[in-house]
């Protein structure tokens, strides 16, 4: 079975779940981008180039306000990842044991009982990890396109002049890594 058609039966499996843990972590990546934005806030403020009105102490209190809001994401996060994990977990140990039982009773598996028992346990935590890493995935790319969009909005030459030696790197890296 195609790996990706096991990890989207895995997300469909518990989508409301899996819709707010992903929303839990892509907020706490995009919240760390908020000190430098109210840093930003800051020196636009002292030294009178603010574009927004804001008084110190409403950028203290946003920071304040921002690093809760990071809190919570993270302990919901924490939450619903845990209970992702968990549910995946069983229930692909529960479909290959399914599966076994489903099998003649005369049909031995292949290799030592203990053998079985950790290529369900580690199959299982392999496919988990991957459903996991989807979401890191999402909240990396979204992370990466908000700053970019940051950066060029504050100095577009500045940041063209930054980024693309990076693309150009990577770029370079993705050549030697095909040839390899």
């Amino acid at each position: 079975m195609n790996i990706f058609r096991v990890v989207w039966r895995l997300i469909r499996a518990i989508p409301l779940i899996y819709f707010f843990n992903t929303l839990c972590w892509v907020a706490l990546s995009l919240l760390d981008l908020v000190p430098g934005l109210v840093t930003k806030a800051f020196f636009d403020r002292i030294t009178q180039g603010a574009p927004v009105g804001l008084s110190i102490g409403w950028i203290m209190g946003l920071t304040i306000a921002f690093a809760v809001g990071g809190m919570l994401s993270l302990y919901g996060g924490i939450v619903l990842d845990t209970r992702t994990r968990f549910f995946h977990n069983m229930l692909l140990q529960r479909n290959l044991r399914g599966q076994i039982l489903r099998r003649p009773g005369a049909m031995p598996i292949r290799g030592s009982t203990g053998q079985a028992i950790s290529t369900f346990r580690d199959d299982a935590r392999v496919l988990e990890d991957t459903a996991d890493w989807v979401i890191d995935s999402i909240a990396q790319i979204l992370f990466g396109v908000v700053a970019i969009t940051i950066l060029l909005s504050i100095n577009w030459q500045l940041a063209l002049l930054t980024l693309l030696p990076l693309f150009l790197i990577l770029g370079v890296a993705q050549a030697a890594g095909n040839r390899l």
